[in-house]
């Protein structure tokens, strides 16, 4: 399992509402939408990541059905780990320029 599909499952990682419960984030809110974010809305329901969605196959999947979704083929596991790659790089690379 990769660094950032482990992030999109556990919730810890570059997500606001993790951040904000660490104390690195003023709100617990989306930057992208009035939601509370954090993996799940990311992953299912942020606006911001639509267009992704729809190449790793997880359009109208729900949070329940994500693990078989991955197990049920290889194709499908490589789908979710690139759609993961471009919100949470773009999430690392916001938290680096917040640090500095």
């Amino acid at each position: 399992m990769s660094y950032h599909v482990t992030q999109l499952i556990t919730g810890h990682g570059n997500f606001v509402s993790y951040l904000y419960g660490i104390s690195r984030q003023e709100s617990s809110d989306c930057t992208y939408s009035d939601a509370r974010d954090f993996g799940k809305h990311t992953l299912f329901h942020c606006q911001k990541w639509e267009e992704h969605r729809g190449p790793a196959g997880i359009t109208g999947l729900e949070p329940e059905g994500l693990t078989a979704y991955m197990l049920n083929s290889e194709d499908n596991w490589k789908a979710v780990e690139e759609f993961d790659r471009a919100p949470l790089r773009a999430r690392e690379a916001e938290e680096r320029r917040r640090s500095f």
